[in-house]
């Protein structure tokens, strides 16, 4: 697979139409707004901000100008079980053992449901943390009654680290 957009199969491509805020319909002066805020997610340490912060200044009825910038810290850590086999997986309707021994030869009991018996397994835990910057700027400018103009640009960063922890059982 490619995700060329040229490419017919397996890409993607397609026209996004993204209306932002108009600045022109801002009060005259200066207008502001922000947002802030703490996550946290179950077996990750403490709280991450995530915060917006928005600005417009219209100088004038027709000349104006916005731009915002935001920053997104998500910390999250998810316990899997995970099976893995080299070659063709085991069916079989045998189990023996116990907690205390590993099976011997008499200690197989035929049950009445088969199960997949995984040749590998493990226990993980998985540490995820992605920080997001974002900014966005924009200038609008009605030139005159039947004709506006506007430029927006927009920003975005995401850094992403996964740390996983692994037992095999």
């Amino acid at each position: 697979k490619n995700p060329n957009a040229s490419i017919t199969e397996g890409g993607l491509g397609g026209t996004i139409d993204l209306r932002t805020r108009d600045p022109l319909n801002a009060p005259l002066g200066l207008s502001y707004g922000g947002n802030l805020r703490g996550t946290t997610a179950e077996g990750t340490s403490g709280w991450t901000p995530n915060g917006t912060l928005v600005a417009t200044w219209k100088a004038s009825p027709t000349f104006a100008i916005t731009g915002s910038v935001s920053y997104d810290d998500e910390k999250t850590l998810t316990k899997e079980f995970e099976a893995y086999n080299r070659s063709q997986w085991d069916i079989t309707n045998l189990t023996g053992g116990s907690a205390t021994h590993a099976p011997g030869p008499g200690d197989y009991v035929t049950i009445a449901t088969p199960y997949i018996q995984p040749q590998l397994a493990y226990v993980s835990n998985i540490n995820d943390e992605r920080k997001i910057l974002g900014g966005t700027l924009g200038v609008s400018a009605k030139l005159s009654d039947g004709l506006k103009t506007s430029l927006n640009w927009f920003y975005s960063h995401e850094n992403d680290v996964s740390t996983t922890f692994s037992d095999k059982i």
